[in-house]
């Protein structure tokens, strides 16, 4: 199996299948990275797990 995994304080890379996973662990940037690039992602569905599976006070991103 290809996996590598690079840590790098809050922010993890993983390349898992061929396929590029970057982990975000903290709500801070995560919230300032959709803020400054909104525009890619507004026109993303809101999923349907986040109404179904989570608190209010989780944040999940995809």
């Amino acid at each position: 199996m290809d996996t590598s995994v690079h840590v790098s304080g809050p922010i993890m890379y993983s390349r898992l299948l061929n396929k590029d996973i970057i982990i975000i662990n903290s709500e801070k940037i995560a919230k300032d990275l959709m803020v400054r690039r909104s525009a890619n992602f507004s026109d993303r569905p809101v999923l349907v797990t986040n109404v179904l599976y989570a608190k209010p006070s989780t944040s999940i991103h995809v």
